[in-house]
């Protein structure tokens, strides 16, 4: 078989749900839920296992600097920040990304009020090329941290989902890569949707999930390969 498939070219009666309609956002509500639920759940955890002290030992105020957020502040990446994390710049030719891909990407760091720090990247293409990614590490204060990071994406994902038609179809065995490692293929009524995939190591925790084209399971694990072997060397 090939390295792939867009959703377009599965078998399928009808395009993907990532044709532009009336409500074009509508259809990709679900995911920004369960990232935007795998985000709370995630601060949560780290409230409960992070010491709740910045790095200057005070606990609460606002962030020294940079945009604040729920937990710390938002920065702009560091050089070298982005050979770090999967982007769509690191997908195969057939993936046929959009021509204007940089215009529709976020990427930045934040640095949360515990002392842990996330490379956060993200990007939307749900009405363009119909992929949908994200990929974060974060820098935990702890392995214990770290656990509970990788632990927070899963239970995230699944809030977020609750209520829609994407179906969670974990399988930890068919892709692995750092320490504690979960897979898990998105499916809905019409088969393969995506795919999430978490591991931590030390300190470090990574997590990636696309949506929009699908992978299989060796071809995925091969994209993530080269960043699963460094992203616990990652130094904010």
């Amino acid at each position: 078989m090939g390295g792939g498939k867009r959703k377009d070219e599965q078998a399928a009666p009808r395009r993907r749900r990532w044709e532009a309609k009336k409500k074009p956002t509508a259809s990709n509500r679900p995911f920004f839920l369960a990232i935007g639920a795998a985000v709370v759940v995630g601060a949560v955890l780290l409230l409960l296992f992070g010491s709740g002290k910045g790095d200057d030992g005070a606990t609460g105020g606002a962030p020294a600097d940079g945009t604040p957020s729920l937990l710390g502040s938002k920065e702009p990446p560091a050089a070298g920040d982005g050979s770090y994390v999967v982007s769509v710049s690191s997908l195969p030719d057939w993936a046929r990304v959009s021509e204007d891909a940089a215009s529709h990407e976020r990427f930045h760091r934040i640095r949360h009020r515990d002392g842990s720090v996330e490379l956060d990247y993200e990007y939307d293409g749900s009405l363009r090329d119909g992929i949908l990614m994200s990929c974060t590490i974060t820098r935990c204060t702890s392995p214990e941290e770290a656990v509970a990071a990788v632990a927070s994406d899963f239970a995230g994902y699944r809030i977020g989902f609750a209520g829609s038609d994407v179906v969670i179809n974990r399988d930890d065995e068919a892709v692995r890569g750092g320490d504690g490692s979960r897979y898990a293929v998105l499916v809905d009524g019409e088969g393969p949707l995506g795919h999430l995939f978490a591991c931590h190591r030390g300190n470090s925790a990574f997590s990636f999930m696309c949506s929009g084209i699908i992978f299989e399971d060796a071809d995925l694990a091969a994209l993530l390969e080269p960043y699963l072997a460094r992203f616990h060397e990652w130094a904010p």
